[in-house]
């Protein structure tokens, strides 16, 4: 159902948007640009350590044609069609933003005041869409009928995961309130899925470790490095979202060098849009620290294993709200 790829974070990765006003604009000679920042260039080998590959088995799409032709097969679905797009600012570089930003989180560019929508991807990612209208190939971590854990498209750290629920459609943190209890056991669901995925999959690799790690974890890793290091882990989620499908973001510093000095200049981590986890589950009712049972989804797809849900099978919010409505009366 999900394609993937590996996913670099050297120095070559020529899919990383270019920083505002780099296109023609660099001395061939000497690689300094007008306003006097220097294009060194990386040296791959230096960035070895930084590379995981994922492992999963790439597959075919369920879909094997666009965001826009399965908005068209299922047109007489106006619920599930409105989980296909997104209410965005798009930026010249071809970064679609939060509607809240004033500057492109990507490049540092001015957005454009007017809003607009652009596709999903990460309801084309649970749905098996092949392209929006560009290929939707991700590279996975983790998958189970319940969510999706997988390396962000435009990563800010060698390690930046995204954590999405499958079988809910969640446009943004805030709907978590609705159902407070069950929105506590989904982020935390979330969150123990991303943990486990850079345990299991970037810090347990040694060239990994070797690069960013300092001390006896760069040679061994133990349950109390895992335990020490945990807290470091920035966890949160946008208001607004640039994808209108709940994710948790999960970063492993370091910043790389671009991302850290847009960070320093206020477009990363933008106060007032991005809610870190500890927040968001303050704003629900105290649970007790274990649950006996696993935490249900908001919003319940049938039981059914990720390779056999098809569309029909998604409950919207719109049915969600209603039963809870009903509920409460």
């Amino acid at each position: 159902m999900f394609r993937h790829k590996k996913r670099s974070t050297n120095g070559d990765d020529k899919s990383r948007p270019s920083r505002a006003g780099t296109s023609g604009d660099v001395d061939s000679r000497t690689g300094v640009l007008p306003d006097g920042s220097c294009l060194a260039g990386a040296k791959a080998a230096a960035f070895a350590g930084a590379t995981v590959d994922c492992h999963w088995e790439a597959s075919p799409p369920r879909f094997d044609g666009t965001l826009e032709a399965f908005a068209a097969a299922h047109a007489t679905e106006a619920a599930l069609v409105a989980q296909l797009r997104n209410i965005v600012k798009k930026c010249s570089c071809g970064k679609v933003c939060g509607f809240s930003l004033t500057e492109c989180n990507a490049c540092g560019k001015p957005l454009p005041a007017e809003t607009s929508h652009s596709p999903n991807v990460f309801s084309g990612f649970i749905y098996g869409i092949a392209s929006a209208p560009f290929p939707l190939h991700i590279s996975i971590r983790r998958q189970s009928a319940q969510l999706l854990v997988f390396d962000d498209l435009l990563a800010l750290t060698p390690c930046h995961l995204n954590a999405v629920p499958t079988s809910a459609y969640i446009p943004d943190w805030r709907f978590l309130l609705r159902r407070p209890r069950e929105g506590l056991l989904l982020v935390r669901t979330l969150e123990e899925a991303a943990w486990a995925c850079a345990c299991e999959e970037f810090l347990a690799s040694p060239s990994f470790r070797h690069k960013f790690l300092r001390g006896a974890a760069r040679t061994e890793w133990t349950s109390a490095h895992s335990e020490a290091l945990r807290p470091h882990m920035v966890v949160g989620a946008n208001f607004p979202p640039s994808q209108f499908q709940l994710h948790l973001q999960c970063f492993l510093m370091p910043w790389l060098p671009f991302q850290y000095r847009m960070y320093l200049d206020g477009q990363h981590m933008t106060k007032g849009r991005f809610f870190p986890l500890s927040y968001i589950k303050a704003r629900r009712r105290r649970l007790p620290a274990s649950t006996p049972r696993a935490p249900p989804a908001l919003v319940r797809s049938g039981g059914l294993a990720k390779h056999e849900r098809t569309p029909s099978n998604f409950l919207t919010y719109a049915q969600t709200l209603s039963r809870h409505k009903k509920s409460r009366n």
